[in-house]
């Protein structure tokens, strides 16, 4: 029998994150490496890429750039491949359209080799022989399973769209949907007098936005609900000098407790709206009531509420809501609703016969070691986007993603290939000078 290949690295998942680290050891000569995702090829939240939204991090935060600001994976390489850079710098915009970064990370996907799609992994084991992993994955195309081995596997899975719990057993297209559907629906969805929007993010304010181009034409009625407030995300300097390793090396000495406590008031710094956007939907309002006086009975933008329950009517949806100030249920009837309530990250099922290398925290969390890993030994098995309660709020920035992934490969390398800047920031972190 043949020796197997064995990977240095297998990543599991190709999203923007694993995409990037695909990238980051493409040059590396010393390290073999595989990247499985079981769709056809990349495409990042294909139901939500509004041709006019745009990113909340600025270009050069892209996958590489500030690991190695001569990629030619960089954003700006990019952009003059595809014979536009002249016209960025002319625009001088920051952040661009997240279309257009969808397309980045397909043009990136084109070039690399290391990426193979249309592969579902499905089970993980570990080989004491061959001291390396042994993965199990469905070929999606001939639907036979084929094994892949690795010394070391970086999960970039990504989160799945977060249902509240009245309304996981009613979604019916195009009626009642996740805001990661909405594109799929937005046809249906037109077709309807009456649309409800229930979350208080940007995707919400997005399909807020988009949607109320075409009241009061094709639609009657919108409403407008979320949990907290119409807030915007915190863009400041000192909060964004909380993106950096220095912030996620305090974060990380905290109590378990203490870290929860902080993330429930850290909302502002990642769940909130673009403030440009705030403004676009605040002068499209001010219009519409110079032209249509009696907007306030049409569009309702609602606070503080709880969606509590769902029923389905018929061709209608009965939303009971609670008023957190107020204390108080209200209903209302609508003809289609959009849940903009988020993603939620779960453990993959593919590593149940593995549980035992792994390392869980008193709440069944993964304890996810400084370096990302979560096996006990703490050098081989990682994960990318799954340790906000580790780590901070940050996990899901794009941003950090590439301090990330500098600090997977490096421990990998047993050696600092990727320079990690120290004393990047000018606040200081917890009580370093005392």
């Amino acid at each position: 029998m043949d020796k197997p290949i064995i990977y240095d690295i297998l990543g599991i998942g190709i999203g923007p994150f694993n995409l990037g680290l695909a990238a980051l050891t493409e040059q590396i000569p010393s390290l073999k490496c595989i990247f499985l995702d079981e769709n056809d090829a990349f495409n990042w939240h294909p139901g939500l890429l509004l041709p006019w939204a745009t990113m909340q991090v600025p270009f050069h935060a892209d996958l590489v750039t500030l690991a190695d600001p001569c990629s030619k994976f960089s954003y700006l390489s990019y952009l003059k491949a595809r014979k536009r850079l002249f016209r960025f710098t002319i625009r001088e915009k920051y952040f661009p359209f997240r279309s257009e970064y969808n397309d980045y990370c397909q043009w990136m996907s084109d070039q690399l080799k290391n990426l193979s799609f249309g592969f579902r992994v499905e089970n993980i084991e570990y080989s004491d022989n061959l001291s390396a992993y042994k993965i199990f994955a469905l070929n999606m195309h001939c639907k036979e399973q084929e094994h892949f081995y690795a010394k070391h596997i970086v999960i970039g899975i990504g989160s799945r769209p977060h249902i509240p719990e009245c309304a996981k057993d009613k979604l019916r297209l195009p009626h009642l949907l996740h805001s990661s559907d909405y594109l799929y629906c937005k046809e249906a969805l037109l077709k309807k007098d009456n649309v409800t929007i229930i979350g208080s993010g940007q995707s919400a304010a997005e399909i807020f936005c988009d949607l109320l181009e075409y009241y009061p034409g094709k639609l009657k009625k919108l409403s407008w609900f979320t949990r907290s407030t119409f807030f915007p995300m915190d863009y400041s300097k000192f909060s964004c000098e909380m993106t950096s390793p220095e912030y996620v090396d305090y974060f990380y000495s905290l109590d378990s407790a203490v870290k929860e406590e902080i993330l429930s008031r850290q909302g502002n710094l990642y769940k909130g709206i673009n403030a440009s956007l705030i403004d676009a939907i605040y002068d499209k309002l001010y219009l519409l009531s110079l032209t249509h006086p009696d907007l306030y009975s049409d569009v309702l933008l609602l606070s503080h509420c709880d969606l509590r329950n769902v029923e389905m009517c018929g061709t209608k949806i009965s939303l009971q809501f609670f008023h957190r100030q107020k204390k108080q249920f209200f209903e209302l009837t609508t003809e289609g609703a959009i849940l903009a309530t988020g993603y939620e990250y779960r453990s993959p099922s593919f590593l149940q016969n593995v549980k035992e290398l792994l390392s869980f925290d008193e709440k069944g969390h993964f304890a996810v070691h400084r370096n990302y890993s979560i096996d006990k030994a703490g050098n081989t098995l990682f994960i990318q986007n799954a340790e906000l309660h580790s780590h901070g709020f940050n996990s899901a920035d794009l941003g950090l993603g590439v301090y990330r992934n500098a600090v997977i490969i490096n421990s990998i390398l047993g050696c600092e290939y990727y320079t990690i800047e120290d004393a990047a920031v000018f606040q200081t972190f917890g009580m370093s000078h005392f």
